[in-house]
């Protein structure tokens, strides 16, 4: 039997410590800084720009900086975590402390390019003789806009095997019930062995499933936005980001839930826990890598997808900065939709002026705090 010594336990933590700094840390500040140039290319900074003056000195400048600063902040907040002796016992929260501090930071520099956008695009006449025009096309709704919700049988079929194995194997499960673990992948909680204690994984697997099928339902409802200056190109790489960012939900959902059935079996079967975490962790980090690769090749609303025909019909789509409060909150009363694609970044946002949105979004936070209180 191998001997643990005092250094083991040490080596471990430096090594979650890196795991976490490269497959977490590293990531976010990679889609930070990237994403000024990941964004459509009729906005910049929350702001509206005809696509002509996308390429202008002045705003690849302003990405260029903004891109620099972002990145060189990202040092100063991670590097710390790794040659600091912070307690083990903290370090998760300083460690969130850490990305809410560099995400935080992140939005004052993009803030300060906003305000620079707003008065840049104040000073110069870029309408010119263009006309502001809304493109819609009447069988949007008919084209194929997300990968099939039959998907989603997988990794369902996985969370019901996790159910069935827990009902089946109960005798087997340990009392108290291992509930959480510190960076080592040593249990550092435990809770009383009981029909909710011992469902949590399932329970989160199920939700996360669902989760990802209503981040699938928004990504197939939201709100059309197609570029008037180039309908066509415009459509057609939107409707690539939506199915494309549909099967990376589907595949990432997949591998999450995944991996909550094997922390299950380990629980039941009392075997490789420590291995299983290390797996969780890694595929939290895989996650957030691919996401990363995916924007980087997507760009907001297919921006970055290239070899589809290219036309300038010589208009702009219609000005509607005043709906977006700092750029990045979308509040319009008058605007039905509940979902659209953000302006600054990739993914999508919510109209904060619909009740429903709202409703909706407060549900997704108190469901994980029934299943905390269901499993003790």
């Amino acid at each position: 039997m191998r001997q643990n010594f005092p250094g083991d336990s040490k080596r471990r933590r430096t090594t979650m410590k890196w795991i976490l700094s490269l497959f977490v840390f590293l990531p976010l500040v990679a889609i930070t800084s990237v994403t000024p140039y990941i964004t459509r290319r009729t906005e910049s900074f929350g702001v509206s720009i005809p696509r002509s003056v996308y390429g202008s000195p002045e705003l690849k400048a302003f990405r260029k900086q903004y891109a620099m600063i972002t990145g060189c902040l990202g040092p100063l907040f991670f590097i710390p975590l790794l040659i600091l002796k912070i307690p083990e016992e903290v370090f998760p929260l300083v460690f969130a402390g850490a990305v809410f501090g560099y995400l935080s930071a992140g939005f004052i520099v993009y803030y300060l390019y906003h305000k620079k956008m707003k008065r840049l695009k104040r000073s110069r006449n870029w309408k010119g003789e263009r006309k502001e025009a809304v493109a819609l096309d009447i069988r949007f709704h008919q084209r194929k806009r997300t990968v099939s919700y039959r998907w989603f049988l997988l990794p369902l079929a996985i969370t019901g095997a996790s159910f069935i194995c827990t009902a089946l194997f109960y005798d087997r499960i340990p009392d108290p019930v291992p509930m959480h673990y510190d960076m080592n992948g040593e249990v550092n909680r435990w809770a009383e062995k009981t029909p909710g204690s011992v469902s949590l994984l399932p329970l989160v697997s199920l939700f996360m499933t669902g989760l990802f099928m209503l981040v699938n339902w928004i990504i197939d409802q939201s709100k059309q936005q197609i570029d008037a200056d180039d309908p066509e190109k415009s459509l057609e790489q939107n409707l690539i980001f939506r199915r494309r960012w549909s099967g990376f939900i589907i595949f990432s959902g997949t591998l999450l839930v995944l991996m909550f059935f094997l922390a299950q079996l380990s629980l039941i079967f009392s075997y490789g826990q420590k291995a299983v975490f290390l797996l969780m962790m890694t595929a939290v980090g895989l996650t957030l890598v691919g996401c990363l690769v995916l924007t980087i090749l997507t760009g907001q609303g297919g921006s970055r997808i290239h070899g589809i025909g290219e036309n300038d019909g010589g208009l702009i789509n219609r000005d509607d900065d005043r709906f977006w409060k700092l750029g990045v909150f979308y509040y319009n009363p008058e605007d039905p939709a509940l979902f659209l694609e953000k302006r600054f970044g990739s993914g999508w946002t919510i109209n904060f002026a619909r009740p429903a949105a709202w409703l909706l979004f407060l549900g997704v936070l108190l469901i994980p705090v029934i299943i905390a209180i269901f499993a003790g």
